[in-house]
């Protein structure tokens, strides 16, 4: 089991592009369920009905293919009992969206095809902060039977609450563990994932949250106002409800050459305490490369300027959506506010950091399609001349 601990917690590194953290949160809790017994007990009486008979032991797994080429679970936790056995499957999100509306859909119906006689259970992981995302998910606390199968909505907190609480087995238990468990408490608490009770300062943020939701509303419709009159139009607009507003664009007029056969989408948006504006380049699978090529030398070329000390680097995040990649730049909201005292200059601020990252990306896929005209191309099979 060591090997496989080290492999986990090393799995997932920060790079110069990207910083894979729902991957490596969920690594991390793997590999700790898979060092201590005691935590993965813990976490499957935690998501066991009241009256369900104790655990005796629990297996956990990582990245189970869900088969019938749908992909895979981020992790299952096999669970067996005097009484019989129970399987949950777990998908986890940290900021990330689910991947179609449907995923969660075949996940339930592949589990149902491998363990049609077992007592099984669907969990969809993700922050308290996130909860109304996925309000259509009704939470864990609502299984009325171990018939019911999912999904349900449990929280990070919730996990948070349960690692801290479990009673290691002092006696039995290698040192080590212990170091993991506060190790991986630490980084969940760096990810504001801590359980916590509500203090007066959360109740004081209760009390200004919608007049603050209000005036974001109202700088960003100016913003979306200023942008759309020049070159860009909004296709798509996005209130998630949960602090989180984005504006999927398209160039305005008849269509540019340059993005002629194109997949990306423009985008930008707020999602506290930052402005981002970028561009999503599709995959041509999960996680697979970019497609068409043309989109995948532009995205290579912005991958070629993001250096720990260009001031200019782009913000990547490849892992929020399994079929796309994003790249852009984010800029703190209360910095593009703090000299503007009127939410038409507010508005202005963030409007001029949108357009100016908007055409720093055009000017880089100008560069990469010009090299790419340039360069040398291999001559055709069916052009070689024969011996």
């Amino acid at each position: 089991m060591a090997g496989e601990t080290i492999r986990l917690l090393t799995r997932y590194q920060v790079g110069a592009c990207s910083d894979p953290k729902e991957n490596r949160l969920t690594a991390a809790l793997v590999a700790l369920l898979t060092e201590s017994r005691d935590v993965r007990i813990g976490l499957a009486k935690s998501w066991s009905p009241p009256d369900a008979a104790a655990p005796q032991e629990v297996r956990v797994s990582m990245q189970r293919p869900v088969g019938a080429n749908v992909g895979w679970i981020d992790f299952e936790l096999d669970v067996w009992r005097a009484a019989g056995r129970s399987v949950f499957w777990v998908e986890a999100k940290l900021g990330s969206d689910l991947s179609g509306e449907d995923q969660l859909t075949k996940y339930a119906e592949q589990m149902q095809a491998l363990y049609p006689q077992t007592e099984r259970c669907l969990l969809l992981l993700v922050p308290g902060q996130r909860w109304h995302t996925f309000s259509e998910i009704p939470p864990l606390g609502r299984r009325k039977s171990s018939e019911e199968c999912g999904p349900f909505l449990v929280s990070w907190q919730n996990v948070y609450g349960t690692i801290d609480e479990t009673a290691l087995d002092e006696e039995h238990a290698p040192g080590h563990i212990e170091w993991l468990r506060q190790e991986v408490l630490g980084y969940m608490k760096d990810q504001g994932l801590k359980a916590s009770a509500l203090t007066s300062e959360h109740v004081d943020a209760l009390e200004t949250i919608a007049e603050a939701q209000a005036s974001v509303r109202s700088v960003l419709d100016d913003a979306e106002f200023a942008i759309e009159q020049g070159a860009w139009a909004c296709v798509n607009r996005r209130d998630k409800g949960d602090n989180y507003w984005e504006y999927k664009l398209a160039p305005r007029g008849p269509a540019d050459p340059m993005f002629r056969g194109s997949a990306v989408e423009f985008s930008w948006g707020v999602e506290p305490p930052d402005v981002f504006a970028g561009v999503y380049f599709s995959r041509s699978t999960a996680f697979g490369p970019i497609r068409p090529v043309e989109d995948e030398q532009w995205q290579l070329k912005l991958e070629l300027e993001t250096t720990d000390s260009d001031k200019s680097a782009w913000d990547v995040d490849n892992e929020s959506d399994r079929n796309t990649i994003w790249v852009g730049r984010t800029r703190p909201l209360k910095m593009l506010i703090a000299t503007s005292q009127s939410i038409e200059d507010q508005a202005h601020s963030i409007y001029d950091f949108v357009t100016s990252t908007f055409t720093a990306l055009n000017a880089r896929r100008a560069v990469a399609q010009n090299e790419s005209a340039k360069a040398p191309r291999e001559p055709s099979p069916n052009n070689t001349a024969r011996g």
